[in-house]
């Protein structure tokens, strides 16, 4: 930079060194970084910011930043969204019942509650783009926001604001209160909505909207991003996890693990083999592409994604790994796969948490740890036990996978994610299409998104945060690898698009042998020993009393309700406070709080958003009086039911859904929070979720 000797240069190095320590992974970008121009200069013995090959007055700058952030104080925008109470389909056995005491509060009440929540609720401030002028601390002072988020896509701003902002001084005082700033400088909506997901589900998603939200620099970059997260904020507030989701993760979890030592993968932090990785999804593109695979099957690792496994055992290949994601109901498939094929040469790869009556299928089997799950911080010693990204649909696990074990170079063959329109959405020898298969749920393609080749295709909800998942992945963890889709479906943004009949692979047999061995000597055991010290069943029952009592401390009282202040309680219960966050990582101590906490808090997350709805949806001071009453009694009766579940879970570890042959549903498979497996209701009858509505004005709605 120009005269950078008579600039304030110890401000500048001082702020370096706080966002390095502070905010890594910005400090990263920061290095990376080359300004576009000389951005800051003297003028005489004026300061002042060049851009574009303009010059203004840092004195000036500053004098209109400090007006704008005035008028903000004043007049705040907030982030109104119509997120509206969590529907039908968010709430559990337990949150069903506080949504029917609350309706019932406000309808006896005749009580008629806004769309969106805008109680000012200041949990979150939002601030997008920072720059030479910009006090960041001014705004933080008068809202005094546990958590801030901040987005600036513009690197050179960034710069600027070394120079003429104390970052050293705002994150130091962040730290001391008990408080964070998050900075993220993607430059594409999705990323920066996926990182505003992880902040959100990390700290308080019942505090999520009528949020302060500042735009100080209103570039493209940045309403792209403010619109993607008005138009998906109900995405951010989805997968928060019911407890009997959290409870059968635990369970299983014990039943693979226990009994005999368990092979545990770790990752490799980079490309640790030249073979190529073939990832395997069961989109019906795949069909067109078997011979190939088939020819080259002995010369590249073959990743199986769920329901592929049937595709590419008919037609004579036999995959390395078998990746599947489900922890209930997938052992009928996997059982008929058996009875027609040798799975033995297969090695299955799957969370802890996978249905456990598959396992013994396989000779072998590969776990990985699931993060912000509850079996992660019990068991799990390392981060590196775990595969980034893993989510939402099992072909992210598996694309993660090939990723995470050191691929140099990965292959993508029916990872369609979605159809042409009224096309299959299947490979046509995929297991859904055999006599008794099970199904799910339907998935509507209602969404047209860029082909990888050429044409018109559509995917549905489920499929798009897949996409975007693994263009974060591939934007994340997979730099400097060749990534290829030779998929005819959805384009992958970050992989290139590839015909299968311009692939020419230059590997041998011998080679693929060779790194197989390598990624399994990596791995690592978890003998009955360790489990037993870290499954520590007195241990696990101390943790939920002692989460159940502290939580009736905060609930089961209206003062936290009146007073704004049972979102921020439920940030020490619920152990996601900032200073909490900052020190926690897996370590060789047993940790059944963090355990506990996580297998309690969504289901508590959901629970929050409603009662935050109907208290922040009304100004009646008489009326919020009566609902915090109604609350109090409520979540004294809702933590008591949910103690008790946890206890059983505890003594009756081996007590999960029986193994399921067939695609009729009985009594024993019913789950109150699976709809799929409710069988043939009848309209009149009341709705098994639980809310006490019949069947045909609830879940039977629109059947």
């Amino acid at each position: 930079m120009a005269n950078a000797n008579q600039l304030d240069d110890k401000l500048y190095e001082r702020n370096l060194k706080a966002i390095q320590n502070h905010l890594p992974f910005v400090y990263e970008r920061l290095m990376s970084h080359t300004p576009t121009s000389d951005l800051m200069a003297v003028d005489g013995k004026e300061l002042v910011v060049v851009r574009n090959g303009e010059k203004r007055s840092a004195r000036n700058l500053r004098a209109e930043a400090k007006i704008k952030v005035e008028q903000f104080v004043k007049s705040p925008q907030l982030l109104d969204l119509a997120i509206g109470p969590p529907g039908k389909n968010s709430l559990d056995r337990y949150g069903i019942t506080i949504a029917n005491a609350l309706r019932e509060c406000a309808a006896a009440d005749n009580q008629t509650l806004a769309p969106s929540v805008t109680d000012g609720e200041r949990f979150f401030l939002f601030i997008f783009g920072v720059g030479a002028g910009l006090d960041i601390q001014r705004l933080v002072d008068h809202f005094d926001p546990t958590i801030v988020v901040i987005f600036e896509a513009d690197m050179d701003n960034l710069v600027l604001s070394l120079r003429t902002f104390d970052w050293h001084k705002h994150l130091e005082k962040q730290l001391k209160r008990g408080k964070n700033t998050f900075l993220f400088t993607d430059d594409k909506p999705e990323l920066a909505l996926a990182n505003l997901q992880s902040v959100i589900q990390n700290t308080c998603p019942a505090a999520f909207g009528g949020n302060p939200c500042f735009i100080f620099s209103e570039t493209p970059g940045s309403t792209a991003i403010l619109e993607h997260i008005r138009r998906y904020a109900g995405v951010i507030l989805t997968t928060l996890g019911f407890m009997y989701d959290e409870t059968l993760m635990l369970k299983n979890t014990f039943l693979n693990l226990h009994d005999h030592d368990t092979h545990i993968l770790v990752q490799s932090e980079e490309t640790a083999f030249s073979t190529p990785v073939f990832v395997i999804g069961a989109g019906p593109s795949l069909d067109a592409d078997l011979p190939f695979i088939q020819a080259n099957a002995d010369r590249a690792i073959i990743v199986s994604t769920g329901t592929a496994l049937r595709s590419l055992l008919a037609n004579g290949i036999t995959p390395d790994f078998q990746v599947e994601m489900e922890n209930i109901h997938v052992y009928s498939s996997i059982r008929k796969l058996a009875d027609e094929f040798d799975l033995s040469p297969i090695c299955l790869v799957g969370s802890t948490s996978i249905d456990p009556h598959i396992v013994k299928f396989f000779k072998k089997t590969l776990y990985f740890y699931r993060p912000l799950t509850s079996p992660y911080p019990l068991l799990c010693t390392s981060p590196a036990q775990t595969l980034n990204k893993a989510y939402p649909l099992v072909v992210n696990v598996s694309f993660s996978l090939a990723i995470d074990i050191g691929a140099e170079e990965v292959y993508l063959f029916g990872t369609d994610f979605g159809t042409r329109g009224d096309g299959p959405d299947h490979a046509k020898d995929n297991v859904v299409f055999t006599e008794g298969a099970m199904q799910g749920y339907v998935r509507d393609y209602d969404t047209e998104v860029p082909a990888n080749f050429n044409g018109e295709f559509y995917a549905s909800k489920d499929f798009i945060s897949g996409l975007k998942v693994m263009h974060e992945t591939i934007s994340g963890y997979a730099k400097g690898r060749r990534i290829y889709n030779c998929s005819d479906g959805a384009r992958i943004e970050g992989a290139t698009p590839q015909r299968s009949s311009n692939i020419a692979l230059h590997t041998s047999t011998d080679q693929k042998t060779h790194d197989l061995k390598s990624i399994f000597e990596r791995n690592i055991i978890m003998t009955q020993e360790e489990l037993g010290i870290r499954w520590n069943k007195d241990n696990l029952t101390t943790s939920i009393h002692q989460f159940c009592d502290m939580a009736h401390r905060v609930f089961s009282n209206t003062e936290p309700y009146l007073e704004n202040q049972y979102l921020h309680a439920f940030m020490i219960v619920s152990r996601r406070s900032p200073n909490y966050l900052r020190v926690r990582e897996p370590s060789l101590e047993n940790d059944a709080a963090d355990c506990i906490a996580m297998l309690f808090r969504g289901t508590f997350d959901y629970l929050l958003l409603c009662i935050r709805y109907y208290l922040g949806g009304t100004s009646d001071p008489t009326f919020k009086k009566r609902l915090a009453k109604t609350i109090a009694i409520e979540m004294t009766n809702v933590i008591e039911r949910m103690r008790k579940d946890a206890i059983d879970m505890l003594e009756n570890p081996r007590d999960i859904p029986p193994p399921k042959d067939s695609g009729d549903w009985d009594d024993k498979d019913f789950v109150q929070e699976a709809t799929y497996t409710w069988g043939k209701v009848s309209r009149n009858a009341h709705c098994p979720c639980g809310s006490g509505k019949r069947y045909k004005h609830c879940h039977g709605a629109n059947a």
